[in-house]
């Protein structure tokens, strides 16, 4: 029997097997004959990923609570910075005290969210957004 190699984005850990397996998406697989190795949080990836530099960060103002799936917009009321697994709750007792988002969805501190200015502050709400029946002017 002749051997023949996997090419790159498969792999066969086993001897012996008549054929290669697609490296899953999530993961990568950097040689034709070991187990393919998961991507690290907040990344993810496609199937037949060769390499770790095929595992993506994942973008501002999306979270990747999964390697193996696409990144998930963040709701209104919450941000990311990138390469999370989760997006924030604005709020509070979030590190985002003194931001509000400016975007329905999908913000990131840097790009999407908008600072509160001086005499004005950001109210939390059940909707997580700015409560306009509070004492809050406008921020």
């Amino acid at each position: 029997m002749e051997y023949i190699p996997c090419a790159p984005g498969y792999y066969q850990e086993l001897t012996g097997m008549s054929s290669c397996n697609a490296c899953p998406a999530g993961y990568y697989c950097p040689s034709i004959s070991s187990a393919p190795t998961i991507c690290g949080p907040g990344t993810f990836s496609f199937m037949y990923s060769s390499s770790s530099s095929q595992c993506f960060a994942c973008p501002a103002g999306y979270s990747c609570p999964s390697t193996a799936s696409l990144p998930v917009l963040c709701d209104r009321g919450t941000y990311s910075i990138g390469s999370t697994t989760s997006c924030t709750v604005m709020g509070y007792s979030s590190p985002a005290s003194g931001y509000y988002s400016t975007t329905i969805a999908g913000a990131s501190v840097v790009s999407a969210s908008s600072v509160c200015t001086s005499g004005q502050y950001y109210v939390y709400n059940t909707d997580n957004f700015l409560d306009t029946s509070s004492m809050a002017t406008g921020c």
